[in-house]
């Protein structure tokens, strides 16, 4: 059976599929990256698939199932909730909790040889931190606002500052290790705002790395749209994994296959 894996954020939606449920990665003939602005559409050629989602954005899921119960009604569709994701968690409020970060969480301690502790930066719209623990356990995180949402923020709540939230004024941050002072309002706002997410993000892995059961040696999984703008300034041993939800949902739609066959 063909499987179909959708990460939908708040922002965009990555699918990838493949043609046999394969486990390994080179088997994954599509990849695509939509904005959520887009028509969501997928052009597939096999008439025997199971579509496996993880979805913050309830409004872009709505859209994608109904596409998908007009463009192909014989198709299945799993929509990953909390308890689908296979990690413990240590949080007030499981059911609250982003399928995205316990998605993120279980793939990258899968990647650390299924092993804590670990931490897991994905940064979007929003940026979470979170950590998993040396038992492998779910214990959250923190979440601040990203890049774009924080210029649009300045925006939004100020008279004068300009919206410099599109792709092409980021360009503005120029070399955030060695030329951070602006010499315009908008080169100020945006290198402000990367070098406060920078330290903001260092500060917090710093932080976590010092809690007890933790190490300044625990691994670190990165991944989301907007680190492309801030990885000049984060550490280069870090483990930068692009597409770290989408993985997760990957693997998740394929242990959901293989339980479906055993029933």
């Amino acid at each position: 059976m063909q499987l179909i894996a959708i990460d939908i954020g708040n922002s965009s939606t990555r699918i990838s599929a493949d043609t046999q449920g394969a486990a390994d990665g080179d088997r994954w003939l599509l990849e695509k990256h939509l904005s959520n602005d887009e028509p969501f559409s997928v052009n597939l050629d096999g008439t025997d698939a199971i579509w496996c989602i993880a979805s913050v954005n309830s409004a872009r899921l709505a859209e994608v199932r109904q596409w998908i119960e007009t463009s192909y009604p014989l198709h299945k569709v799993k929509v990953i909730g909390q308890d689908d994701i296979p990690i413990e968690s240590e949080v007030k409020s499981r059911h609250e909790t982003g399928v995205d970060r316990l998605v993120a969480a279980w793939a990258a301690r899968e990647f650390n040889d299924g092993e804590g502790p670990v931490l897991i930066i994905d940064a979007g719209t929003a940026v979470t931190i979170d950590l998993v623990d040396a038992n492998g356990c779910f214990q959250g995180g923190v979440i601040f606002p990203g890049t774009r949402t924080t210029l649009s923020s300045l925006s939004n709540t100020t008279d004068a500052l300009p919206d410099l939230a599109a792709p092409e004024f980021l360009e503005l941050a120029g070399d955030v290790r060695n030329d951070f002072v602006g010499k315009s309002t908008n080169e100020a706002i945006v290198r402000g705002v990367v070098q406060a997410q920078i330290g903001a993000i260092r500060h917090t892995a710093k932080r976590m790395m010092a809690m007890p059961g933790m190490s300044r040696e625990t691994p670190v999984y990165v991944t989301g749209g907007g680190i492309p703008d801030l990885k000049e300034g984060l550490p280069s041993n870090w483990n930068y994994v692009t597409d770290l939800v989408l993985q997760g949902v990957r693997m998740i739609g394929q242990l959901h296959n293989q339980s479906v066959e055993h029933e």
